[in-house]
């Protein structure tokens, strides 16, 4: 899952659930969180300060895309747990975290994955790029 941070689209959140901090939004664009019913087009708020602790789900940012996944620490590392059995649990060290994710609004008829992906990645995908 990865993040879309552009600005041209607002969501107004009620200002009791960020209890301080400041708020922001990413669109849900992958299938790695499905068991935490978190799914394609699902817009997640998240607040800052910058940290999370073990077992919140938190968003942080890996190689310029923003991750949605469960906090985990073991062993001194810290892992980016995915919420789908076939999938692994992503090395955190390198991750910025970014907040913690206090809920995720979910679209639930009439939503295809292609609505959500941003133009660049449907004219690869039509190109045959990964």
């Amino acid at each position: 899952m990865y993040g879309n941070t552009t600005s041209s689209n607002t969501l107004s959140v009620h200002r009791t659930p960020s209890r301080g901090g400041d708020l922001f939004a990413l669109t849900v664009f992958g299938d790695r969180m499905i068991d935490a019913a978190i799914c394609y087009g699902g817009v997640g708020t998240v607040r800052r300060p910058d940290s999370a602790d073990q077992g919140d789900l938190a968003a942080g940012l890996l190689e310029d895309k923003a991750k949605v996944k469960v906090l985990r620490r073991q062993d001194e590392q810290v892992w980016l747990m995915p919420r789908t059995p076939s999938c692994s649990r992503i090395p955190g060290d390198e991750a910025q975290i970014l907040g913690k994710v206090l809920g995720v609004l979910r679209l639930l008829c009439g939503v295809s994955r292609t609505d959500f992906y941003p133009q660049e990645d449907r004219d690869s995908s039509i190109r045959g790029g990964s």
